[in-house]
């Protein structure tokens, strides 16, 4: 599946259940509101991702943050950060590789780096 950015801006979910994305429509079941970042939120991102242990960061460029997470049971889902610093949003997407339904783990996912983010 798509990663990486297109004309500014995350891909957009596919129409399997599999996934979130900040690009998507606002009336889209995929969506998912950008978090509200500053620089140095966006620094503490990568720790936090980090800090995790079923995340491995793959990409880091600029404001550009490209993850992969392995799930209990062994399957990979990506995880993508695109910081824009002159609104202080942070846009994501989390996809899962396999499968048409992720069962919430990647909106999960996001809210607990949210709330790691947050401490």
């Amino acid at each position: 599946k798509a990663q990486g950015v297109d004309n500014l801006a995350l891909f957009k979910c596919p129409s399997s259940a599999n996934c979130i994305s900040s690009s998507d429509n606002i009336n889209d079941p995929h969506y998912f509101a950008p978090l509200k970042m500053n620089t140095a939120k966006f620094e503490k991102l990568q720790n936090v991702l980090a800090s995790m242990n079923n995340i491995a960061i793959v990409t880091h460029k600029d404001n550009y943050i490209h993850a992969i997470a392995k799930t209990n049971i062994g399957f990979k889902d990506d995880l993508e950060f695109l910081f824009d610093e002159k609104n202080s949003l942070c846009f994501v997407r989390s996809a899962s590789r396999t499968g048409i339904r992720d069962f919430g783990v990647n909106k999960k996912r996001i809210l607990l780096i949210k709330g790691n983010l947050d401490d």
